[in-house]
């Protein structure tokens, strides 16, 4: 019988055990890979967009508030 480690304590087997597995369990694999990329680049996308409109926000207030342009601009 051919030595079988114990793949559930070592990472590099788990790995190398996922790498040999069919191609479909490597597709969906691939495809959860895109996925969680995708989500993180839209989450990503959305804070910066969000800081960007309460930037705009400040400025806004800052202007009803009289404060001088040139001001609001340093800021």
């Amino acid at each position: 019988m051919p030595y079988r480690k114990n793949i559930k304590n070592d990472r590099l087997h788990r790995w190398l055990a996922f790498l040999a597995a069919d191609k479909e369990v490597l597709r969906l694999y691939h495809m959860r890979e895109m996925a969680q990329i995708d989500y993180n680049s839209g989450i990503k996308k959305a804070k910066d967009e969000g800081k960007i409109e309460g930037k705009i926000e400040i400025a806004r207030n800052l202007l009803k508030m009289n404060m001088p342009r040139d001001q609001i601009a340093d800021k």
